[in-house]
């Protein structure tokens, strides 16, 4: 008996075509699984990257914010300050020239003349010649005239240890002032500085009347100057310190 080993070749062909088309639909499928797969793993790894700049730049703002308001509340008690001294500083220097009380020492009694030299920390070598003649005091004019020198020079003292304060104060807080307030307030404070030492010239020095007048005019001319200046600070003090002054902040 023969065997019919006879082979249907169109069949053969179509199941190949089938296997084939299968591999390449599965090896799409399992492309496709793969890009969507590495795709989502980078979506993820980029997500986690811009998270973590965000909260890096939600730090960082928040710290500069911290930082502005700190410098912005250092900047308003420094300017608060500052004008306030030199405030005092000229103020005092005023009251030594123009119109003055002049005190008559005369009718001072020993005790009144010696707790004037307390309150001021008025030293022996000052005081002591005074008080020990005092009771010639009506005969003797050099004992008033010592006084009022001793007095004068004590004032002018003064008026340097406020002048002082203001332009240690100046450079204290160099760090909050702004350029302008910075070049306004160190005019101010050798301004002031002048006027003393000449106000010094004036009551503590020399008798000589060129000399005087010379003083009297350096002091007329600085103060006119001195008041240019504080219309200047105050005007740019108001201006920075005034809502919305940001420039050169950032």
């Amino acid at each position: 008996m023969a065997l019919d080993i006879s082979i249907d070749w169109g069949t053969v062909v179509i199941s190949a075509s089938a296997v084939l088309f299968s591999i390449i639909k599965g090896a799409q499928y399992f492309s496709k699984k793969y890009v969507d797969q590495r795709f989502l793993e980078k979506l993820e790894q980029h997500k986690h990257e811009l998270q973590g700049i965000m909260e890096y730049n939600k730090f960082d703002l928040q710290r500069k914010m911290q930082d502005f308001n700190l410098f912005t509340t250092k900047r308003h008690e420094a300017y608060t300050t500052l004008y306030k001294l030199f405030l005092e500083a000229d103020g005092y220097a005023g009251s030594l020239m123009g119109y003055r009380e002049v005190t008559d020492y005369k009718k001072y009694s020993y005790d009144e003349v010696s707790r004037l030299f307390d309150e001021y920390n008025i030293g022996d070598t000052d005081k002591n010649p005074i008080l020990d003649n005092w009771d010639k005091r009506h005969n003797d004019d050099s004992v008033i005239s010592n006084l009022k020198y001793v007095m004068n020079r004590t004032h002018v003292n003064v008026a340097k240890d406020y002048q002082r304060k203001a332009q240690n104060e100046f450079y204290y807080s160099k760090l909050y002032l702004s350029e302008k307030v910075d070049e306004i307030c160190y005019e101010l404070s050798n301004c002031l500085r002048f006027v003393i030492t000449d106000i010094e010239v004036y009551h503590c020095g020399t008798k000589d009347s060129r000399v005087l007048s010379e003083a009297m005019r350096n002091i007329n001319s600085n103060n006119q100057r001195i008041s240019v200046l504080f219309r200047d600070l105050k005007l740019t003090m108001q201006e920075e310190l005034s809502i919305g002054y940001y420039k050169n902040q950032t």
